[in-house]
């Protein structure tokens, strides 16, 4: 098996709902290169809370058989990412429209424009 060219960080991450005295950041490891021509393959864990970790061992093992690029992160509210414990069971807080601009503010870190998307379903996500 290939051994892993792995990148991890964490991204600023601002948002209307998140005071600006709070840093929020969003942590992210990516597996492989993005400057491949490959697309990559952005991983949304399952949750609210469970971090991206339990992830980790089947898309490295995807990873070092197609060389594809994998982006994995925490959302933030668990793992590496920033947490707000005073926003528990808030669901003015906790939105959609949260997440989703999480994970374009990590994409535009990242230069990614294209991609397909694996996305956990323990939130509700369903087809």
């Amino acid at each position: 098996m290939t051994i892993l060219e792995a990148k991890e960080g964490k991204v600023p991450f601002s948002h209307p709902s998140i005071p600006p005295s709070c840093h929020s950041e969003t942590y992210y490891r990516v597996l492989g290169g993005l400057s491949s021509s490959a697309t990559p393959i952005v991983v949304l864990h399952g949750g609210p809370g469970i971090p991206h970790v339990y992830l980790t061992p089947l898309f490295s093992r995807y990873h070092a058989l197609t060389q594809n690029p994998v982006i994995l992160y925490d959302q933030i509210g668990c793992g590496g990412s920033t947490r707000f414990p005073s926003k528990i069971g808030d669901e003015d807080f906790w939105t959609v429209e949260l997440f989703i601009a999480e994970l374009q503010n990590l994409l535009a870190y990242l230069g990614v424009e294209r991609f397909d998307l694996i996305r956990g379903a323990a939130t509700g996500a369903h087809n």
